[in-house]
């Protein structure tokens, strides 16, 4: 975000007007090139594999969705850390021209405001997993993860559209070109919505459904995390570390707008907390691959099928959970019982019984093809949380007895 921060701040003059008067440039921090070019270097590669895995290699689904968008919006975000590092080696000099300029700012404010509108639907998404397990295996429909990230891409299409309109290339009296965004008399409002947007919503919503999750978990007294309760928990982590510092600094900032020398002070540690953000964007794959693979136990085809596993895993089942906990009238069954996709849930029908009258050939032919209640067994509508000794098999036809003779 502090290249963001940088060109919001220039104007026509030959000083940076952040709020609207004159701070001095902190100008790049030792090694802040090489910073920049080692996370592009780490994390492009690894967004291009999560990408790949989630898109290609598994069905797009349940958390692989959301994954798969984070994945996108991380990579799209790292893209423009390109343009930074050349205007940093031009010594701040934006050579690309005003198309390039506007290509810039629209997809900085894109990819940044969709991955934070991810993160918080992705922290709700793992609420209802804990709070309702039964309806968010069996009665979820399939398509909401795939909805909610569309329109968690509208959104941010939306708020995007600002660096199209006041982006623009500015050339300084020392001769020097800046993509500048300079709002002028709307830096103030757009300055708030960003802060409500990009910090109080997402902080809110994340903080409120973490608290709930671990609350709910620790009451339950489960056993250790799975894989993917990990894996969500540590990215909202990362957010709350690598995000939060930023969003702070930029709520004083927009506070003391009329406080010059308050400004002064805080607008260094604005820019430099900005490329902490780069950094969440580069270890968030990493994320994904560690404690997805349980710390990379094994590499090329046990890691990718491993990260596979910890992707799709809250389809059948989430942290802790077994069938009483889900279930309470279900017997106990033990916690390494597989558990049944999806469809056997969303596809278990119950049949009426035969009529009485019926032909005993009838009744035979319907025993074949229908599987009949067993005493102590689940009934259908639970079948998908029972365990395979207890669920419904179809009882084999009766063997056809010999007639004999009445004797005469």
């Amino acid at each position: 975000k502090g290249r963001g921060i940088l060109a919001d701040s220039r104007s026509n003059g030959a000083r940076p007007r952040p709020a609207q008067i004159s701070l001095p440039h902190p100008g790049p921090a030792p090694g802040t090139t090489a910073f920049l070019i080692g996370t592009l270097g780490i994390g492009l590669p690894a967004n291009a594999f999560i990408i790949w895995l989630t898109g290609w290699r598994l069905r797009r689904r349940g958390l692989s969705v959301f994954i798969l968008s984070l994945a996108t919006s991380d990579f799209l975000f790292l893209s423009t850390s390109v343009m930074q590092i050349m205007e940093t080696l031009l010594d701040d000099n934006w050579v690309l021209g005003t198309p390039m300029c506007r290509l810039r700012h629209v997809l900085y404010d894109l990819s940044y405001h969709c991955s934070l509108f991810l993160l918080a639907a992705l922290s709700v998404d793992r609420c209802l997993l804990v709070l309702l397990p039964l309806w968010y295996r069996c009665h979820r429909p399939l398509w909401l993860s795939s909805y909610i990230c569309l329109g968690a891409w509208l959104v941010a299409a939306l708020l995007s559209i600002k660096g199209f309109v006041f982006a623009n290339v500015v050339l300084q009296p020392d001769g020097v070109l800046v993509c500048s965004n300079n709002r002028g008399k709307y830096e103030w409002p757009l300055r708030l919505l960003e802060v409500l947007l990009e910090g109080l919503f997402p902080f809110i919503v994340m903080v409120t459904t973490h608290a709930t999750t671990l609350s709910r978990t620790f009451r339950r007294h489960t056993r250790s995390p799975s894989q993917f309760y990990r894996i969500v928990a540590a990215t909202l982590s990362a957010y709350v570390l690598l995000n939060l510092p930023f969003q702070i600094i930029q709520l004083l900032f927009l506070v003391s707008w009329q406080h010059k020398e308050f400004n002064y002070r805080i607008f260094p540690f604005m820019v430099y907390f900005g490329y902490l953000i780069n950094l969440n964007s580069s270890i968030n794959p990493l994320i994904y691959i560690f404690f997805g693979s349980n710390i990379c136990t094994g590499c090329g085809r046990h890691t990718t099928s491993s990260l596979a596993t910890a992707l799709t895993e809250e389809q059948g089942k989430s942290p802790g959970d077994t069938p009483s906990t889900i279930h309470p009238h279900l017997p106990v069954a033990p916690l390494n019982w597989p558990i049944p996709p999806m469809s056997d849930c969303h596809h278990t029908h119950t049949h009426p019984p035969a009529a009485r009258g019926g032909a005993g050939r009838s009744r035979r032919s319907q025993s074949q093809t229908r599987p009949t209640q067993v005493e102590g067994a689940a009934s259908p509508a639970t079948s998908c949380l029972a365990p395979p000794s207890t669920r419904q098999r179809p009882r084999p036809p009766a063997a056809a007895q010999p007639v004999s003779a009445a004797p005469r």
